[in-house]
């Protein structure tokens, strides 16, 4: 089993009499943190991994990848002596797309299959249809993403916030929007979730998903897209999932 600590794709947040592993890919402008808030109500029977992206949080000095494949042929590398154990692994919005793109490197390696993934709040259709936000300036930037939610108002008109972050959100934005993946059937279950109130990533576009896969399963959560910000809810959802 290697040392996770010494992995800077890999971080270890809770997880002390684990039997699974859960891996959580972020969402666009996100880093680990966003996932840090479920380590209290998480099932200890999961190991809680975040997986770091360039150029953000401990990461910050490593210039920002905007290429799908890039990035997920770096996670496969680095998290192959990571799956010692059943594993799931969980991205939401622009972290579904990763995880899809890193299973199929998984996939290519040889790799221990997961378990299942969860595709939160996922298209690998869809997203064409966002704008080009990359080219908005600070305000246009702040005012969409206000509009979105999962960001107050205050951070947004903060200017170290606006300096830290905006950088990042376009780039993952860019990223998103440029994706043109292969689709392909994979050999593991999909669990699909959407949020009943989601004004971008609607039931119709995550159903697409199960054209991928033999074992589909979908879940409708109460929310907009941001719904992972429930973590009771999230919290116990996953446990169920990932645990049976």
């Amino acid at each position: 089993m290697s040392n996770s600590k010494e992995n800077k794709w890999i971080k270890k947040i809770s997880g002390y009499n684990e039997k699974v592993k859960l891996f959580c890919f972020p969402h666009a402008g996100a880093g680990a943190y966003v996932y840090s808030g479920w380590k209290d109500t998480l099932s200890k029977e999961i190991g809680l991994y975040a997986v770091l992206l360039p150029g953000r949080e401990k990461r910050i000095r490593e210039p920002l990848v905007s290429d799908v494949k890039t990035i997920c042929m770096s996670v496969a590398e680095n998290i192959k002596d990571e799956l010692d154990s059943p594993y799931v692994l969980f991205g939401h919005s622009m972290g579904g797309i990763l995880v899809y793109e890193t299973l199929k490197q998984i996939m290519k390696k040889k790799l221990p299959l997961p378990k299942c993934i969860i595709m939160s709040a996922t298209s690998l259709k869809g997203f064409k249809d966002i704008p080009d936000i990359d080219r908005y300036d600070d305000d246009e930037l702040a005012k969409y993403l206000y509009e979105m939610g999962g960001t107050s108002k205050e951070l947004l008109d903060n200017d170290g916030f606006r300096d830290c972050f905006f950088p990042i959100i376009r780039n993952d934005y860019k990223l998103v929007r440029e994706y043109k993946g292969t689709l392909i059937n994979v050999p593991v279950p999909i669990v699909a979730m959407y949020g009943s109130e989601d004004k971008y990533v609607d039931r119709d576009k995550l159903s697409s998903l199960h054209h991928l896969t033999e074992k589909f399963k979908m879940i409708d959560i109460k929310g907009g897209h941001f719904f992972i910000e429930d973590t009771g809810m999230m919290c116990s959802t996953l446990d169920r999932i990932v645990l049976s």
